[in-house]
């Protein structure tokens, strides 16, 4: 049969999509190999960090060893990624390669014509018990003394309460090129479903009896909300004397930190391109499901924020107590990263508090040295790995100490006869 080519042929595109769809694989594999860069060029790979020397590496029908042994980053496509290890095994050390990658432009460590701009989130656990010790991810602001060179370290900014400045000021007194500022919302910041979140009442299986007055109150302004107003309402409601007790326990430190809050010191205003800016929110008064709050608010305010450059998110050491509410954000913004040009990080002890959703997502899994076998059959769970081989791979993560493991659902080698 013959087919005449008629109007509608006029947009089918000549091109092979087989051909197009491998060319964007290329593009946007967030990891690749010296010998990928040789092969597919710099026009194809034009922004890449130096990440570390491949020892070994095991994919059907490619060598163990590749001719270079340069493994990069590809910083021009967003990812998603874990980091996990037993602590001292050079875990902090892997993810802060990975976030000097996508903000500081040095020729020994690749190609970043455009630094983007960087969110760590950080909750100390330890500070019930007064061991607080800064996050790793500060250190950044110091060059090492022999490898520094020219190189120019970020700038780091770390918002902490209000109420608990001083006590974090001398966390990061042996820092010296690191701020340490108050959190300051503004009140436009406050949406109320943002608030509602920060009350955590999506996670409580039964709600408080002063929340249905709070519920009218946001009923009554889902159009136009404004955060003074409703506590003006609020105050003017009849609690008892326990309602308003657990009001505002609620609602205290977000009081605190609108408090001085305006359009020039918001926390909106950190967002910069080459700037890392910390939440720490590691107090003796803040708990794990009060801190996710908080996190999922900024971490709103860091998507919607108007910076000509994308963004990086690092969700620092996290635990098993975050909220559900924060896990569905990220996963959202993991789904859409390609359209908000984020890359989303995830550093971790134990890789079995990570939501089973979110590992499916990750384009990589940094793994080091750990003890538990759970532990790496939870991770293989998401990648391709033989159930064959890992008793094998478990003896092998289990005694390396100067080295990490690096599973990747896609990536770009080059195999023994130039192919990829």
């Amino acid at each position: 049969m013959v087919h005449s080519r008629g109007p509608e042929y006029a947009l089918l595109s000549g091109d092979r999509p087989k051909d197009d769809a491998t060319g964007h694989a290329f593009r946007t594999a967030p990891v690749f190999t010296g010998d990928a860069l040789d092969a597919l060029g710099p026009a194809v790979l034009p922004q890449r960090a130096v990440y570390g020397r491949v020892v070994s590496q095991r994919a059907d029908g490619f060598p163990s060893s590749p001719v270079s042994p340069v493994l990069y980053i590809n910083t021009n496509a967003p990812f998603s990624g874990l980091v996990c290890g037993l602590q001292g095994s050079g875990k902090s050390h892997s993810t802060s390669v990975l976030l000097e990658s996508c903000l500081m432009s040095d020729p020994r460590l690749g190609t970043l014509p455009e630094p983007l701009s960087a969110l760590v989130f950080h909750f100390d656990t330890a500070a019930g018990g007064g061991a607080v010790q800064p996050c790793e991810a500060a250190y950044l602001s110091m060059l090492d003394p022999q490898n520094g060179g020219d190189a120019v370290a970020p700038t780091v900014t770390v918002l902490v309460l209000p109420s608990n400045i001083r006590a974090m000021r001398r966390v990061y007194a042996k820092l010296p090129a690191v701020r340490v500022e108050p959190l300051h919302f503004s009140p436009e910041d406050i949406s109320g479903e943002r608030l509602l979140a920060m009350m955590r009442v999506e996670e409580n299986g039964q709600m408080p009896l002063y929340m249905e007055a709070v519920m009218t109150i946001l009923r009554s302004m889902e159009d136009s909300f404004d955060y003074t107003k409703f506590r003006e309402e609020l105050g003017a409601q009849s609690f008892s004397g326990t309602q308003k007790s657990m009001l505002k326990l609620r609602l205290s430190l977000l009081d605190s930190c609108l408090k001085d809050g305006n359009a020039s010191n918001r926390v909106s205003t950190r967002f910069k391109k080459g700037h890392l800016t910390i939440i720490d929110l590691s107090s003796p008064f803040m708990d794990g499901s009060s801190a996710c709050g908080f996190f999922d608010l900024i971490l709103g305010l860091f998507v919607e924020a108007d910076v000509k450059a994308s963004g990086k998110v690092y969700l620092s050491d996290a635990q098993s107590g975050a909220s559900s509410r924060l896990t569905d954000s990220l996963l959202t913004i993991i789904r859409q990263y390609r359209h908000l040009g984020t890359r989303v990080l995830v550093s971790t002890q134990e890789p079995t508090v990570v939501p089973a959703k979110l590992l499916a997502l990750c384009s990589f899994i940094v793994a080091h040295r750990f003890q538990s076998p759970e532990w790496l059959r939870a991770l293989t769970r998401h990648v391709a790995v033989p159930e064959r081989n890992l008793d094998a791979l478990f003896a092998k993560v289990r005694a390396c100490c100067s080295a990490l493991f690096l599973f990747l659902p896609s990536s770009v080698l080059v195999d023994e006869l130039g192919g990829r």
